[in-house]
């Protein structure tokens, strides 16, 4: 499972510049890109070999859906193989409560409850409407350290409410 912390920062600007007043939207389903995400990673992060064949099988497999109170964050069970051995990842479907702490046109900042994690917030920075990345990692000596990546999601269904981002 990756862990999710607020960054700042973005990649450019997005596609088209929003209206005045806009703010980019949660709502909806979203899934994992992991073509987009090994891109960046492979160029940007100073990865060690076993890291990068790990992430290239475990990204692209998780599913996030946001409605107006909770984010389910989906994932299936599958096998990953580093270094030669084989290791069996277990499925999550875990619907957190969360809180938009911050929503602009480019980025949405959220705090969510995991009952694995504990409190997070997650900073969603929008490349356009319906593609954005989170920075993955967490503090030194965690399950998930600061690896300096990203995590790039694509929205597959929309639903619009405007009652939350």
């Amino acid at each position: 499972m990756l862990v999710f912390v607020a960054t700042s920062g973005c990649e450019r600007a997005p596609q088209s510049a929003p209206a005045s007043g806009d703010v980019a939207s949660l709502r909806g389903t979203w899934v994992s890109d992991r073509q987009r995400s090994m891109d960046f990673n492979r160029a940007n992060a100073k990865l060690k070999p076993e890291t990068i064949e790990f992430l290239d099988q475990l990204l692209g497999r998780q599913t996030l859906a946001f409605d107006d109170r909770t984010m389910r964050a989906v994932m299936p069970a599958f096998q990953v193989s580093v270094k030669g051995k084989q290791y069996a990842m277990a499925a999550m479907d875990e619907p957190q409560p969360y809180e938009v702490l911050h929503a602009g046109a480019h980025v949405v900042v959220v705090r969510s409850e995991s009952r694995f994690i504990g409190t997070q917030v997650t900073t969603f920075n929008f490349i356009d409407a319906n593609t954005f990345w989170i920075y993955t990692g967490g503090p030194a000596g965690s399950e998930t350290p600061d690896l300096h990546t990203r995590e790039y999601f694509t929205r597959i269904r929309v639903e619009r409410s405007p009652q939350r981002p």
